[in-house]
């Protein structure tokens, strides 16, 4: 009943409670209410007699005290730290921190209301911190995941023997580091996460290279993966043609955290991509992608199910800005071929269309006439999946609508389609990078 708590405000709770909490929440802001939250010193030095914790989140809009670090180094059994908003450009002392059980940490500059970080942040003194405080845990770190926004320039200098999962998010890294000498010293690594998203403050827009013209592709790093993401990349970036046959599971995003007109646009991940890849993925079992305008056609998925037939869990995600006819295309399904298409994979098991509006409130509601007909023309599929969100809604207004093969034996259900028609915007054409 105690295992998950919020600090809510100056008071401690009984001490009496302490014995049983697993995962202590920390923010100085409530995300609900908008209210700031005072975190004392006395949690923070109360820390070390909860120490059954397993599990410690931070959300502060200040930087993190040294305090708080002494206090996590008390902590037996800390497997997972999650730091958001982090700000450490202060004085922390390093020197006798352990985490003797530590093996996930991430490190993020998003939080609760974005990703902005203040001016005034001494980034050469942040580098330092973080410099040391991975140097500190990377001998048992197994899953990290950090913004590219506070990466070191020195990151490729560390060792990290038992690390299975990297994710880099948020931005690209201020200093580039050649994807060979940023796992290069992984050699457990099996998971690879590079979602970048375009970083207006720095007018970086994608899409981005993971790999630049002259670098070496690490083709024996990238063979030992069996999971791989990647948001935002360039349709010519080498590492697409250096995709591991024994992939799992695959995701080709176009994640963004910035709402600019100018460049409301996927990357072109469509049919030509899956034409230039001869080779194929036996054994992906899960692959979700943004797709270029307009939409899933009955073509790209059948080159997708000659590559990898084997695929149970397929999303795929487009965006559509307006009313066009392009809007019902994935709920109305005119082609036929469609479903002709999704028949070919051997055992689809789930299938998900992610459709992005201009604005949330454009979604034409829950489509349960498509999802039934997903299930009678496809027999394998056991879950149905429609998300609707907004480029310029809020990332919780997002609207999920899942349904069950169990929906066959009722009768089907009338075609309800909800029109809204919001003023468009006016934005500039989009500008292409290279």
């Amino acid at each position: 009943m105690f295992a998950t708590i919020h600090n809510r405000h100056e008071s401690l709770p009984p001490r009496a409670l302490w014995s049983h909490f697993r995962t202590l929440h920390i923010r100085d802001v409530s995300a609900s209410r908008k209210a700031a939250i005072v975190v004392p010193d006395a949690l923070l030095m109360a820390l070390p007699e909860m120490s059954h914790l397993t599990k410690i989140t931070i959300r502060l809009n200040s930087v993190v005290p040294n305090l708080c670090f002494f206090a996590l180094s008390q902590l037996p059994l800390l497997s997972s730290l999650e730091i958001y908003q982090i700000r450490l450009d202060s004085e922390v002392n390093f020197a006798r921190m352990t985490l003797p059980a530590l093996e996930a940490l991430s490190l993020r500059i998003g939080g609760f209301f974005g990703v902005s970080r203040p001016a005034n942040v001494d980034l050469a003194q942040e580098a330092q911190n973080i410099m040391r405080f991975l140097w500190t845990v990377a001998q048992k770190l197994h899953f990290l995941t950090i913004s590219g926004d506070i990466l070191p320039p020195a990151f490729s200098e560390i060792h990290w023997p038992r690390l299975i999962s990297l994710a880099i998010t948020e931005h690209l890294p201020p200093t580039h580091i050649p994807l060979s000498a940023l796992v290069g010293q992984m050699p457990s690594l099996e998971k690879l996460e590079l979602r970048y998203t375009p970083d207006l403050a720095r007018k970086q827009y994608s899409p981005f290279r993971v790999i630049r013209p002259g670098e070496t592709v690490p083709s024996q790093v990238l063979q030992r993966l069996s999971v791989l993401s990647l948001s935002n990349v360039h349709i010519d970036d080498p590492i697409l043609q250096a995709l591991p046959q024994n992939l799992k599971k695959l995701n080709l995003f176009a994640a963004w955290d910035v709402l600019d007109y100018q460049r409301l646009a996927p990357p072109p991940l469509t049919l030509h991509l899956w034409a230039g890849w001869v080779t194929s993925f036996p054994n992906l079992t899960a692959l979700s992608m943004t797709i270029g305008p307009p939409s899933p056609a009955a073509v790209l998925i059948e080159a997708i199910a000659s590559a990898a037939p084997n695929v149970l869990d397929l999303e795929f995600r487009h965006t559509i800005y307006d009313n066009s006819d392009d809007r019902l295309l994935t709920i109305d399904f005119i082609d036929p071929g469609f479903f002709t298409a999704l028949r070919k994979f051997h055992q689809l098991d789930r299938f998900c269309i992610f459709i992005d509006y201009l604005r949330i409130h454009m979604n034409p509601g829950p489509p349960g006439h498509a999802a039934y007909r997903l299930f009678v023309e496809v027999p394998t599929l056991q879950t149905v999946v429609y998300k609707f969100s907004g480029y310029v809604s809020p990332p919780q207004s997002q609207m999920t609508c899942v349904w069950g093969r169990e929906m066959l034996a009722r009768p089907a259900p009338p075609r309800v389609i909800m029109i809204r028609d919001p003023p468009r915007p006016i934005y500039s054409n989009i500008e292409h990078s290279d």
